[in-house]
């Protein structure tokens, strides 16, 4: 195993607080501790499963290797063992930690979970998306330790037919707003925090002076940055330290695998542990030997790119002005989306795949006139249908590169495309797809 290096939190309260805390269970609530606890002398097999005699004076401490093991309130700090033992990873008790109705707070299944001004910035279903707040942190230091300051795209909703005056929006708490950068499209707003799927923003509204009959619905729909440089608006949150993620410590990361691994250019991220003959790293990353294990590490040696097309990237920041950071819902890759040249040129994906000038304005929606790799119909694994790191081949040999056995399949049927709705080109290239 990979050896894991001291890399825990210090407790940030008295030691005369922690035996509050004390025989903590991985059951127990931050807010309301277990108030039972082994006095001094402390001895292990007194304590409750899991947990062990540490600190000064030695009582039970949930043990821990990620600060996600730890309940609400605490993170996973060193203290000291009895009689010299040396340090051990236990939960501690934190002042910027986790808690119920916040940060920590699971909430795909229900967004009213979140509380006191957090919203739920996934869809229903997203088991892994938990609470965050708007504008809530400037740095890492301003979120708990498995967080990051990253950032999120802001949402409203949004009427679907135009307005001249806030008179003219009939929902209760909505504005007349301009929605583009010259001001010459304007739609009724309401400023919350909405969700896409399902969309809950209100559905039925009846404009001013509007027969009885006649109603227009509101969507929820990202907003575009009509007075700065983004081709979105953003806002800065509190982000959970999942795959790439800037880190210190192994502790940072949430996947109960990964680990804080240093890439190319000397910068910190996380990883998730691989087998090299496996498929867990998404298709633009690689299974690579880290010092005793093997880990994810991205085919560009950065999570952090330069910005261009095609290039990694976290968030929208790190494609710079009019760019998008695009999130492969499937496989998990992200990468930079630019606009085409002015001759509505792309260039080619690093994979060596083409991309396409995206020009129809019904379809192709915030991504008009934006560069975006082919989407490939037919490939029998979907995290495959779409990404910068797919590779062209001829027969099957050409794959002969990666790390786990890859095949060479053509990317559309003509059954598959009309069941979509669409037709293969006449001459249909072929990729490089995992041979499970």
């Amino acid at each position: 195993m990979r050896h894991r290096k001291a890399f825990w939190l210090n407790p940030v309260l008295p030691l005369a607080a922690l035996a509050l805390a004390a025989a903590c269970s991985s059951e127990g609530e931050a807010e309301k501790p277990d108030p039972v606890y082994v006095q001094e002398p402390c001895a292990d097999d007194l304590c409750k499963p899991g947990n062990v005699c540490a600190g000064e004076p030695a009582e039970c401490h949930l043990k821990c290797l990620k600060h996600t093991d730890c309940p609400h309130g605490y993170g996973c700090g060193e203290l000291p063992l009895p009689d010299d033992g040396g340090m051990v990873a236990v939960c501690v008790p934190i002042e910027n930690g986790t808690f119920e109705g916040g940060y920590g707070t699971k909430c795909g299944d229900d967004f009213s979970k979140c509380k006191d001004g957090f919203v739920c910035p996934g869809n229903h279903g997203d088991t892994e998306t938990t609470c965050t707040k708007l504008d809530g942190c400037e740095t890492d230091g301003d979120c708990p330790p498995a967080y990051w300051c990253g950032s999120i795209r802001d949402r409203a909703c949004i009427g679907d037919r135009a307005c001249e005056t806030d008179s003219d929006c009939k929902i209760e708490g909505a504005t007349c707003a301009a929605i583009d950068a010259e001001g010459k499209v304007k739609r009724c707003k309401i400023d919350t925090f909405c969700h896409t799927s399902p969309d809950d923003c209100p559905v039925l509204a009846r404009p001013k002076g509007a027969p009885a009959t006649e109603t227009y619905r509101t969507s929820c729909t990202t907003l575009p940055d009509v007075s700065g440089d983004r081709l979105v608006v953003q806002r800065k949150a509190c982000v959970p330290r999942s795959y790439c993620s800037p880190c210190e410590t192994d502790a940072d990361c949430t996947d109960p695998t990964s680990a804080c691994i240093e890439g190319e250019d000397g910068a910190k991220f996380c990883s998730i542990q691989c087998t090299p003959s496996g498929f867990t790293c998404d298709p633009s990353s690689s299974c690579k030997a880290v010092g005793d294990d093997y880990y994810c590490v991205p085919n560009a040696g950065s999570c952090n790119g330069d910005g261009s097309s095609c290039s990694t990237c976290r968030n929208d920041e790190d494609c710079g002005p009019g760019g998008l950071c695009y999130v492969n819902s499937t496989s998990r890759e992200r990468w930079c989306m630019q606009p085409c040249a002015a001759d509505k040129s792309c260039p080619d994906t690093p994979g060596g795949m083409p991309q396409q000038c995206c020009t129809n304005a019904e379809s192709c929606g915030t991504f008009l006139n934006y560069c975006v790799p082919d989407y490939y119909i037919s490939v029998s694994d979907s995290r495959y249908a779409m990404g910068c790191w797919i590779s062209p081949c001829e027969k099957s040999a050409d794959c002969d590169g990666s790390s786990h056995p890859m095949r060479c399949e053509a990317t559309c049927r003509p059954d598959d495309a009309a069941a979509a709705g669409m037709t293969c080109p006449s001459e249909v290239p072929k990729v490089c797809v995992p041979s499970r």
